[in-house]
């Protein structure tokens, strides 16, 4: 596989990978007045695949008339000069309603350039075209062994404790951002909008929090998200916790503890999608609430949520990231209404079954057997298998003062992962990953060699990988 291939992709499209490309074909004015049906699609995932990666597209169909309506969705890849069909039906929505049409796909005889077309049309009305741009190289890997995703905790950039130079700002941020777009991270996980339950406060300019304070002096949400548009970039915004930390491990049984988090997520999705939801950067959700029990959490918390979520536009993913110990089986994975399970890889502060060693070695040397039983859960269980890898490092004796990790250690991580997920997060991005031209320097020296060492393996692949082409016979 060729690592430069994925970057090259990552800058030459940035612009063309934005949500999607939308056209309305001949037959109707576009913009006259309400749009009475409406459509938008999504590919999963949000950067390059290899050839064992299967593919989803997801088309969300809003009829905003009084009356049902039908709609005929036809999915296409074209890739390599071959135009292969996906899906062509039908599809029925109610009145003032909204369906959701997921169509996957293998991508073994997709290598190269290509895209996932889509074209939509209500019977007797005005089509619409999505174009979605696909890139599948081929591999040794399941995933290609790359942090194509990044993690951000809004919490960083309101002097959380991260040595730095100079304050973060927005000016900063947008500039890491570019960074990181220019080593091929394709979007970007915001952990959380608020930090409630620690005695934080919000990180967007808020009202419908307006009794806790704001936490930096820029809205910190908005700028990734208006930055990664600007990008191309794709972002999964966090809804945070509230006030309850530990409801997805302690509050299965509860009724009022789930109902009050179930609405405060509502009321703060519902005010992010107000604030945020015309950024072309935004892809999905994530459903800041961790646990371990997923089939238990799925049923209080995760999948109402979800359903609420899909109300904007369903073909927008849902992700959560489950424990170091998640208890797992295909069956919980199919009645999880979530679309994407991001594992943590839990080697920052050494994580046993229950206990935090401090001794990121320990953890690893159970990694590769704990990666091959998230996916052999997920064999057959329609849903995305992703790695959350931790960047970062603790001492111990407690669960604080986190720092960068060497990248010896992360590139084994990686090495581990990419076997058996289809895409890599880096769990975080600042803080741990400082570009080399930052000001601020947040997380220090290790943090900025953590950057450049990474971006040095990036290109020592790249190197390689046009060394073996040459050398290959004609």
């Amino acid at each position: 596989m060729s690592t430069i291939s994925f970057l090259k992709w990552g800058r030459s499209l940035a612009l063309a990978t934005l949500a999607a490309v939308v056209v309305a074909l001949p037959g109707g004015a576009a913009g006259s007045g309400p749009i009475k049906h409406a459509s938008s699609m999504t590919v999963v995932p949000p950067a390059a695949v290899t050839q064992y990666v299967e593919v989803e597209a997801r088309v969300a169909l809003r009829n905003n008339t009084p009356e049902k309506s039908t709609y005929r969705v036809i999915l296409e890849v074209r890739a390599g000069g071959v135009v292969r069909p996906i899906y062509d039906q039908r599809i029925e929505v109610a009145a003032l309603d909204q369906e959701l049409v997921s169509a996957r796909f293998a991508t073994a005889d997709l290598v190269g350039d290509g895209v996932v077309h889509c074209l939509v049309t209500p019977i007797g009305g005005v089509a619409t075209e999505h174009v979605w741009p696909l890139k599948v190289v081929e591999a040794d890997s399941r995933a290609a062994p790359l942090l194509q995703l990044g993690w951000f905790e809004p919490g960083t950039y309101s002097n959380f404790g991260y040595p730095h130079d100079a304050p973060p700002d927005e000016a900063y941020l947008r500039a890491a951002i570019d960074q990181y777009n220019k080593i091929g991270v394709r979007g970007f996980l915001i952990a959380y909008p608020e930090s409630i339950y620690r005695g934080g406060g919000v990180y967007y300019p808020s009202k419908a929090l307006r009794e806790f304070e704001p936490r930096c002096d820029f809205d910190v949400v908005g700028t990734i998200l208006n930055q990664a548009s600007k990008n191309g970039q794709h972002v999964f915004v966090g809804l945070g916790r509230g006030a309850d930390l530990n409801l997805t491990w302690t509050g299965f049984d509860d009724p009022a503890r789930n109902e009050a988090a179930i609405a405060h997520s509502i009321k703060v999705a519902t005010e992010l999608w107000a604030l945020y939801g015309h950024e072309p950067s935004f892809y999905g959700w994530y459903l800041s609430h961790e646990a371990n029990e997923i089939e238990r959490a799925s049923k209080s918390y995760y999948n109402p949520v979800t359903r609420f979520l899909r109300t904007f536009e369903a073909d927008k993913p849902v992700l959560i990231s489950p424990s170091g110990t998640p208890v797992l089986s295909t069956a919980a994975l199919r009645q999880s209404e979530v679309d994407i399970f991001a594992y943590q890889d839990a080697v920052g502060s050494g994580y046993l079954p229950y206990q935090n060693t401090f001794d990121p070695e320990r953890r690893i040397a159970m990694l590769d057997e704990a990666f091959a039983k998230y996916a052999a859960a997920h064999r057959d269980a329609g849903k995305h298998n992703w790695g959350n890898l931790e960047t970062w490092q603790m001492s111990g004796p407690d669960y604080n003062n986190a720092f960068p990790a060497d990248f010896s250690r992360v590139q084994r991580q990686i090495d581990i992962q990419c076997r058996h997920v289809d895409v890599i997060t880096a769990y975080a991005l600042g803080g741990f990953m400082e570009p080399p031209n930052s000001s601020v320097r947040l997380g220090g020296e290790r943090a900025v060699k953590l950057f450049n060492d990474y971006r040095r393996y990036l290109s020592q692949q790249a190197e390689s990988r046009t060394a073996n082409a040459s050398e290959s016979p004609p």
